[in-house]
């Protein structure tokens, strides 16, 4: 699922597939006869730039799909809790499809910043996921959580981001930022959706991330372009 929408998004419009653009200027450079000092500067000008309006690209594709997911949930929170939670199943059904396209052969061969979009997709996913759940049980009277502000979507999904980050020791994220959480959970209930997001975390995205970085052998890593242009064969 997320690796086939990078395999039809991942690049920016305009720009070729196999870059042969930038091919034709590298394969210039390793004939004798191109001896022109000038040739490896616009090789490496042209690649630079390429790479810019790739990892631009990466950014805003990432933007927009986290948006409109933010938008999704929140809006059918709204009208009734029911479309909430159809919203929420939709979702929680993407992020168990992203998490096997993480460990996936084709993500192995993906780019490092292709990648690394679809973890930090994967984490927004997952806080908005769970954050859902939590929103759900408290619309219900199932659970209670307590905040200084009004209990929404955001804050959920922000409670469970923080969590995410203080997840992360060695970091030390939170302590560093003077992080807060916005919210608490309070009782049994509360508290199982945080359990299931912590082993999420580490059983989960930790776990596939390690699979793909060390599925990531020299043999089977393209750049980034040729990637994309083998995919889409």
């Amino acid at each position: 699922m997320f690796v086939k929408a990078w395999q039809t998004f991942g690049s920016p419009p305009g720009l070729p597939p196999d870059s042969r653009v930038e091919q034709d200027i590298s394969a210039s450079c390793v004939c004798p006869e191109m001896s022109n000092m000038n040739r490896p500067t616009l090789s490496h000008m042209t690649s630079s730039v390429q790479e810019i309006r790739s990892i631009a690209w990466t950014f805003f594709l990432l933007l927009i799909l986290y948006g409109g997911m933010l938008v999704i949930i929140a809006t059918a929170f709204q009208y009734h809790w029911l479309l909430g939670l159809a919203a929420t199943f939709f979702y929680a059904f993407g992020l168990v499809a992203g998490l096997r396209d993480l460990i996936s052969r084709e993500a192995s061969r993906f780019a490092v910043r292709k990648g690394l979009a679809i973890f930090v997709l994967l984490v927004l996913t997952g806080a908005a996921v769970f954050g859902a759940l939590s929103l759900l049980l408290e619309v219900v009277k199932w659970a209670v959580y307590t905040s200084e502000e009004p209990l929404t979507f955001v804050s959920f999904h922000l409670y469970y981001l923080w969590l995410f980050l203080e997840m992360l020791p060695v970091l030390k994220i939170t302590e560093t930022l003077n992080l807060t959480a916005p919210i608490q959970p309070k009782g049994f209930v509360a508290g199982l959706p945080v359990i299931a997001f912590r082993g999420f975390v580490v059983y989960g995205l930790l776990r596939a991330l390690k699979i793909w970085w060390s599925a990531r052998e020299p043999k089977n890593v393209a750049p980034d372009n040729q990637t994309d242009s083998k995919l889409e064969r």
